[in-house]
């Protein structure tokens, strides 16, 4: 009787080796989209670049064999414009943009996978939803470490400034906190008033001073903290992660906040949620005053008939 001998089973492919090391796997290859994208991460694009990037992202394999005067027209702008953009993102001129991104198209073409086909927009929300998930960690190791909400709670008044791009989201965090704390000052423009303001609140026992400045950071708002600090007040920084320190001010608290690029104009989804958190945190700091004022605002919002109801 013969013994026929089974076959071994297969192993899988090991990567090439040096020296003995076993050698990792190479990285995926990025799609035009994500090659454009990782290119700009980190880089402050003014809003004409981003139109620019923008139509770019959209359609990646039509507008990489124009000129540059050619996709100045398409999408509306000067050429340097389109040179200016090409030197933000790292390159010699816009020929060696397009001639990289060319050669990532043929890649991606000749990829078994091919591009992904995500749409900018698609991107752009992608983006902003992982920038609102690592939010939660940011707020709560300032919050729980360092004690801001209950200065903030102590704080009276307290004093919210925020100009310019800024203004609406220290708008938003005033009108939530003016919900919670009896005595909420905002500070929308940065000229000589401002300092009366602060100078008013700082002689009524105002203590802090919580500033949203997000890009691109406005010269007056930088002066204001100067003066403020200068005043003797605390201050509670909200900005982003490429803000650089300001000249002779440490500030006391700083929530450094991821901040959207992918649009012509940033996006601020991560910062609006980090400022409700901090509303929260004021909330449970001080839950008495808190509940006693929603309460008080909710019976006068009813007799006077604030909210339609349908």
């Amino acid at each position: 009787m013969s013994c026929r001998e089974e076959p071994l089973p297969a192993q899988p492919a090991q990567p090439a080796s040096a020296g003995g090391l076993v050698l990792p796997a190479p990285a995926p290859a990025l799609s035009p989209g994500e090659e454009l994208r990782h290119l700009a991460s980190g880089t402050k694009l003014s809003p004409t670049s981003r139109r620019i990037l923008a139509l770019l992202l959209e359609h990646p394999q039509q507008l990489a064999w124009l000129t540059a005067r050619e996709l100045a027209e398409r999408v509306g702008v000067s050429q340097p414009s389109v040179s200016r953009l090409a030197a933000s993102l790292g390159f010699d001129g816009y020929g060696a943009l397009r001639d990289h991104l060319r050669s990532v198209l043929v890649d991606d073409v000749a990829s078994p996978c091919g591009s992904r086909g995500e749409t900018h927009a698609q991107a752009v929300v992608a983006e902003e939803a992982r920038h609102v998930a690592e939010t939660a960690r940011i707020v709560d190791g300032v919050v729980q470490a360092e004690g801001i909400a209950a200065a903030l709670v102590a704080s009276k008044p307290l004093v919210v400034a925020a100009v310019r791009a800024s203004a609406y989201l220290g708008e938003y965090f005033t009108y939530l906190a003016a919900k919670v704390h009896p005595h909420v000052l905002s500070v929308a423009q940065g000229d000589s008033k401002s300092l009366d303001v602060l100078l008013g609140a700082k002689a009524a026992g105002a203590d802090v001073l919580l500033v949203v400045c997000m890009p691109r950071y406005p010269s007056e708002m930088i002066r204001m903290i100067q003066s403020a600090a200068g005043m003797g007040y605390r201050i509670a920084l909200v900005c982003d992660r490429a803000m650089p320190p300001i000249p002779g001010v440490e500030p006391t608290w700083s929530l450094a906040l991821p901040v959207g690029s992918g649009l012509t104009f940033d996006a601020h989804p991560a910062v609006l949620v980090a400022l409700g958190l901090l509303v929260d945190a004021m909330c449970e700091a001080d839950p008495l005053t808190a509940e006693s004022r929603m309460e008080m605002l909710d019976e006068a919002a009813e007799a006077s008939g604030t909210y339609w109801t349908g």
